[in-house]
């Protein structure tokens, strides 16, 4: 993993890249107002190729972590009580919300599930945002705060 910090136009960004430039995990703070945007709570994750190369500064992992458990402070208190009331073996549905490189983020109300769907077509049937899906959870992403579903199928 590569791990950037970006200050452009009023933004602070971090990043997490994967060798390709693709970004898995990013916090964004907007400096004159103070909104913190984070990639697990939310579509805000680079869709497209992250420079590592040119206007960033190489940071540590370490450096990256600690401004991404600040920025997930609060919501780390709710995500415990949610893996108690959704535990793996569990089936649910959700609706799809948007894609991401780690797969397909769902919800079910508050909450974000990742399923292990990486197209945008599953059984021959077009996916979009709204979409419902059945799936059965497998287990947990910890740092980006997501329950992961399996064996997925249309609802």
């Amino acid at each position: 993993m590569i791990y950037i910090f970006v200050d452009f136009e009023g933004f602070k960004i971090w990043f997490e890249v994967d060798e390709e430039g693709t970004a898995l995990r990013q916090v964004t703070i907007e400096e004159s107002s103070g909104k913190i945007d984070v990639s697990c709570l939310g579509p805000y994750l680079a869709e497209q190729y992250v420079d590592t190369h040119n206007d960033c500064e190489i940071i540590t992992c370490e450096q990256f972590e600690s401004v991404w458990q600040e920025a997930t402070a609060v919501e780390r208190e709710k995500w415990h009580e949610e893996k108690l009331k959704y535990v793996p073996g569990m089936a649910i549905q959700a609706t799809i919300q948007y894609f991401y490189p780690q797969g397909t983020i769902c919800r079910i109300g508050d909450r974000l599930f990742c399923a292990n769907i990486k197209t945008s077509w599953l059984h021959g049937v077009s996916l979009g945002p709204g979409a419902h899906i059945l799936g059965t959870i497998t287990g947990y992403d910890e740092p980006n705060m997501w329950i992961l579903l399996d064996n997925c199928q249309n609802a």
